[in-house]
């Protein structure tokens, strides 16, 4: 019991008594952001419906310094209610607030479908018969300022296997490249040859003795058999 009004007591502030309405504002577990810049109340929560007045008031109440780039920085309930109660607003207001709040500073995100687009098509290129599966893909955390920045991924003209790197190329407004890594896992997988019965080292294989089955290629060395070549 002491436990669930301690959690209502924490979800619930308000520094003033109102005879109307109060505006519900909710602080969000997980924010993410572009720049190291101090971060306010008003970064943390959710804008929908709220009033420019109330706004006005949570972007008065500044928390801490932004973390760094590629770096997150956690903010407990009881810091964020202490820094609303030295505010003492006005405002006609409600804060939710989670137990803690993560605040990331993951800078500026490349489009993963872009990426995935790019790879995928040329690797298709290389081998049309394949089945490529990309997995596990690592963008690279990349400065705000490049925001926008056009960027190219080098074309190495190889069909990784397994583990790739590829380096993403930015250009920055003098001309001079900026350099980043694309990591990940690749699958790829081929139509190969499978017997269908077990057979005599002597016996002579006809088509039906085997038939052709999606498999892992990954990491072969050298191309599957054709029909011509099995017969």
């Amino acid at each position: 019991m002491k436990l669930v009004l301690c959690n209502l007591i924490l979800a619930l502030i308000s520094m003033t008594v109102s005879a109307g309405p109060r505006v519900e504002v909710r602080v969000q577990p997980y924010v993410r952001v572009e720049t190291s810049q101090k971060i306010t109340l008003l970064d943390l929560v959710v804008r929908q419906n709220l009033s420019h007045e109330i706004e006005e008031e949570l972007a008065k109440v500044i928390l801490a310094d932004g973390p760094s780039l590629g770096e997150q920085r956690v903010f407990k309930n009881s810091v964020i209610a202490s820094a609303v109660r030295e505010m003492r607003h006005e405002g006609d207001w409600v804060l939710q607030i989670p137990r803690e709040v993560v605040v990331e500073n993951r800078g500026y995100e490349i489009n993963e479908a872009a990426i995935r687009q790019e790879l995928m098509g040329r690797w298709k290129a290389l081998c049309g018969e394949c089945q490529i599966e990309v997995k596990g893909l690592q963008l690279p955390v990349i400065s705000a300022e490049y925001k926008n920045t056009p960027w190219f991924l080098e074309n190495d003209e190889k069909l990784p296997r397994g583990h790739f790197a590829q380096k993403l190329v930015l250009t920055k407004a003098d001309g001079r490249p900026v350099i980043y890594w694309v990591n990940g896992q690749v699958e790829v997988r081929k139509k190969v040859p499978v017997l269908n019965r077990s057979l005599a080292a002597s016996s002579r294989l006809t088509e039906s003795d085997f038939n052709f089955e999606w498999r892992d290629m990954t990491f072969a060395t050298d191309s599957a058999a054709d029909t011509k070549e099995m017969l």
